[in-house]
């Protein structure tokens, strides 16, 4: 009996995610509205803060995530202890379905561009209206 060796495995995957993450934050300006991607499966281990063996120390199982765009950063969010978002490392995944995280992201980053085209027209007509009333 022998468990047959994978060519790729979440953490490869999560890592090739990470860099992605990192190359699209470059290009992201804080000037374009709080933008939240449609939920998808993500497995996150998740605690209160608590210490362990802490009395009022919980731990549970984050089953959903979503991707966050606010003041010029791409982050992975998920629910946290209270229903506010809560800010996640990418490595804290243990299990995710990366096909419905990669169309997430690539809706959300369409979302962004449109918001971007709308702010550079919004630009553009501000700065010929202020050149009108420079001259």
């Amino acid at each position: 009996m022998k468990i047959q060796d994978r060519k790729y495995t979440t953490k490869t995957g999560l890592e090739s995610l990470q860099r992605l993450i990192k190359e699209l934050n470059g290009s992201i300006h804080p000037d374009i509205e709080t933008m939240i991607s449609s939920s998808f499966p993500a497995y996150v281990n998740m605690t209160n803060g608590k210490m362990w063996g802490d009395y009022y120390y919980l731990e549970w199982v984050n089953s959903h995530g979503f991707w966050k765009i606010k003041d010029g950063e791409l982050y992975f969010v998920t629910e946290g202890e209270n229903g506010n978002d809560e800010r996640r490392n990418i490595a804290e995944i243990f299990r995710l379905n990366f096909p419905e995280a990669i169309r997430a992201l690539a809706e959300l980053v369409e979302k962004y561009n449109k918001a971007s085209s709308e702010k550079d027209e919004e630009l553009e007509a501000f700065f010929v209206s202020f050149q009108q009333y420079a001259s």
